[in-house]
């Protein structure tokens, strides 16, 4: 099932990803496809503040950023948002060096993956998708299919 949001502004974006956060389970990766600047990082940035997280920053130099979820779900357990970026990755072995296969699968964790296409192949069955393009410079089309096999 998709879900289509059209927003005219980040602070907008961020809302969208605040609600996805609000109503997605860990242990399911969220695949981010979309043109530079369509609006991906944004979202992260709003997905994160729904846990009280006040900056998020692109890992693009660093391919993944982890941020430890310090909130109601478990006082036991700990959660991550792993936030992988990887524009810079030219290979499937630059990816399996940096232990993204095993995010991909952590059950305790919300892996939000940008720029995806070397790793399509590694993702679970049924992921989320979603897809970010730009009509015009200040509007965002945000797609989300949820459970979709890639």
């Amino acid at each position: 099932m998709n879900k289509t949001f059209i927003t005219h502004s980040a602070k907008q974006t961020q809302q969208i990803g605040r609600n996805i956060a609000a109503s997605t389970l860990p242990g399911h990766p969220i695949v981010l496809m979309g043109d530079l600047g369509s609006g991906k990082t944004t979202f992260v940035q709003g997905f994160g503040s729904y846990f009280g997280f006040k900056r998020m920053t692109s890992p693009t130099y660093t391919f993944i950023k982890s941020y430890k979820v310090t909130s109601q779900i478990s006082e036991n357990t700990s959660y991550w948002i792993n936030h992988i970026d990887l524009y810079r990755a030219t290979t499937i072995s630059d990816i399996h060096s940096l232990g993204v296969s095993d995010l991909l699968h952590d059950p305790l964790s919300w892996t939000l993956i940008e720029w995806p296409e070397l790793i399509l192949s590694l993702l679970p069955e049924k992921s989320t998708v979603i897809k970010f393009t730009q009509p015009n410079k200040n509007t965002r089309k945000i797609v989300v299919s949820h459970n979709q096999t890639i």
